[in-house]
């Protein structure tokens, strides 16, 4: 689709348009990777139009009414800019405009793309094909956000309560990052999220990202498997055994060695996970 003229125009020659919405009754949302613009084609009754606001912003806003969304961007020191779209436009036209900001922000590398975004009374959840962003507040976006990248993702799980579910992301050694969404909103986000992880790590679903960690032993297992390696008869000791070779006994001894050390490990990380969810259950409170 051909860019109007009157686009073109005011574009610099290095912009590209990164994005473009149909707002339906001959009105688009372009977004460059440093400018949002609503441009309308004239008609009968009424001229062309056009709005182009700046991008790169400390503060995004939105007011919803029954007619109309309106945006304001602010830009620190200088006068804030606002832009308006149809409300029943707002679902498409969302994610392009704060894309368009975090790329203007710098915040997403160029190649990057939002997957996903879910505004809620003080939270604002943003999926990328790299990364988590959440900012918590009375504006939509602004420049206090946290991030947590996919890369650094172990494992994702949610605890449902009578009004929010709680979505935790498993960081590794980083920790964790629990936030809440209302329990109508927490299957849309988190298939979003788990889909934007896989996406990312190329894997079919979350339980591949342990595949080369070592597998769970149960209890009884591990129970069964240590009795095997320490329930040696007295006479296995005996004067007998020192006509076995070193390399045996070498052997046998390393084996007892991993399995303690391995299940030393396997609790070192149920006693850290343990702290973290007590840590967070105490900040919650």
């Amino acid at each position: 689709m051909a860019v109007p003229g009157r686009v073109e125009s005011i574009l610099a020659d290095d912009e590209s348009i990164r994005t473009r919405v149909a707002l339906g009754d001959d009105a688009v949302l372009y977004v460059t990777p440093t400018r949002v613009i609503t441009y309308r084609e004239s008609s009968l009754l009424r001229d062309e139009s056009l709005t182009s606001v700046s991008a790169d912003i400390e503060r995004l806003s939105f007011n919803k009414g029954r007619r109309s969304v309106t945006f304001t961007f602010e830009h620190g020191l200088r006068d804030p800019q606002q832009l308006s779209i149809p409300a029943n436009t707002l679902e498409d036209a969302l994610p392009a405009i704060l894309e368009g900001v975090l790329v203007a922000g710098g915040v997403l590398a160029a190649d990057e793309r939002v997957t996903g975004t879910f505004t809620f009374s003080e939270l604002t959840i943003v999926t990328t094909d790299h990364r988590l962003l959440k900012h918590v507040g009375s504006a939509l976006w602004a420049t206090d956000y946290e991030a947590f990248a996919y890369e650094d993702v172990t494992g994702l799980f949610t605890e449902e309560g009578s009004v929010a579910t709680g979505i935790v992301l498993e960081l590794g050694s980083s920790g964790i990052e629990r936030f809440k969404v209302p329990n109508e909103a927490a299957r849309r986000v988190t298939h979003e999220l788990e889909s934007s992880i896989c996406a990312y790590h190329e894997i079919a679903s979350l339980d591949d990202l342990h595949e080369d960690e070592p597998e769970d032993v149960d209890d009884e297992q591990a129970e069964n498997q240590l009795d095997a390696l320490m329930d040696a008869d007295a006479s296995q000791f005996h004067v007998a055994e020192t006509q076995r070779s070193h390399a045996d006994i070498e052997e046998r001894l390393d084996a007892l060695r991993d399995a303690i050390e391995y299940h030393e490990e396997l609790l070192e990380r149920h006693r850290e996970l343990l702290d973290r969810l007590e840590a967070q259950l105490t900040r919650d409170r």
